[in-house]
């Protein structure tokens, strides 16, 4: 007879059922980055990661940046600053095209698991800066269970370093599932 509790996990189907917890970023200021070159950018070091307390299933991102010249917004799974494996001056991200555009006044949703979201801001507008509003539904699945390493990492330069065989859909987020 199995005599172990159910707890929270990302196989848990309950952890999805229920209404998440609602977490709010409102009025971030993001740093802007050229993408119409694919060169490294340190987003994390410059502020664009927002790293949730605890896994999301859901995330709503608003280009809040309706100023003067407003700039896009463009949304990652994975750090700016991870090499491309062929070119290691070029971001992986952005030689895959792995990122989503968000027009100012526009908003995107994604019904995702995870637990960091990079945003950075088109700085070929006059603007250097954007502005982003975020909304998620958290679950109570923690980012690392019982002090234990990380199960569901997040991808930045030092960890891929650690394993650079990575597929790029691994580095980049995107999966076949």
């Amino acid at each position: 007879m199995h005599n172990q509790r159910p707890s929270s996990g990302s196989n848990n189907a309950s952890s999805y059922l229920v209404a998440g917890r609602p977490y709010l970023v409102s009025g971030k200021e993001i740093a802007g980055d050229d993408f119409t070159a694919d060169l490294l950018f340190d987003d994390i070091s410059a502020g664009n990661v927002i790293q949730f307390p605890s896994m999301a299933k859901k995330i709503v991102v608003r280009n809040a940046d309706e100023g003067g010249t407003p700039s896009d917004l463009y949304v990652s799974f994975a750090s700016l600053n991870i090499p491309d494996p062929d070119a290691g001056t070029n971001s992986a991200v952005k030689v895959a095209k792995a990122y989503w555009v968000i027009a100012p006044g526009e908003e995107m949703t994604f019904e995702c698991k995870c637990f960091n979201i990079y945003i950075t801001a088109d700085d070929l507008a006059t603007a250097a800066t954007g502005v982003a509003d975020v909304y998620a539904e958290l679950t109570n699945i923690p980012r690392a269970i019982n002090g234990s390493r990380d199960p569901y990492p997040t991808f930045t330069p030092e960890n891929v370093a650690e394993d650079p065989d990575k597929e790029l859909d691994q580095i980049s987020g995107i999966t076949s599932e």
